[in-house]
């Protein structure tokens, strides 16, 4: 499935930006505003960021670049860049190796099992599948 419009849900945008802690005190890295206009921007969708001005909601940056990412079919380029391990940069205090990379494994899995929870009314799960993100019907093959 190619729409990942389902995704562009408040509860799952909150996981998305860091609001969620899912493994003990972590979660998916926090993004400021200022973090989510420069994503905006990097992903072709200009955004700016006003220090001391008024600016938006932090999760409806994130809304308006999954509406435009859905468009463009590039959904998966962003989640891939969300979850890849080199965002995690607070997992370093762990200092172990090992114990890093079952964290974000544990912080992956358990984002994906969250965000899963909030699809499952339209009988839709979010799957990595050869590295990649996809969207399906609960099992399907």
């Amino acid at each position: 499935m190619n729409d990942f419009s389902l995704l562009n849900n408040r509860k799952i945008i909150d996981i998305l930006i860091g609001d969620i802690k899912l493994f003990d005190q972590y979660g998916l890295p926090y993004m400021t505003g200022s973090d989510l206009c420069q994503l905006c921007t990097s992903f072709g969708l200009p955004q700016t960021y006003s220090w001391g001005g008024v600016n938006r909601s932090r999760w409806t940056y994130m809304q308006s670049l999954l509406d435009f990412l859905n468009k463009q079919k590039r959904v998966p380029d962003l989640l891939s860049y969300l979850f890849n391990m080199s965002r995690f940069e607070e997992l370093n205090s762990l200092g172990d190796v090992d114990e890093i990379k079952n964290v974000h494994k544990s912080i992956i899995s358990i984002a994906l099992k969250k965000i899963n929870s909030h699809l499952l009314i339209a009988n839709k799960e979010l799957r990595v599948v050869n590295s990649l993100f996809v969207l399906s019907d609960i099992g399907e093959k």
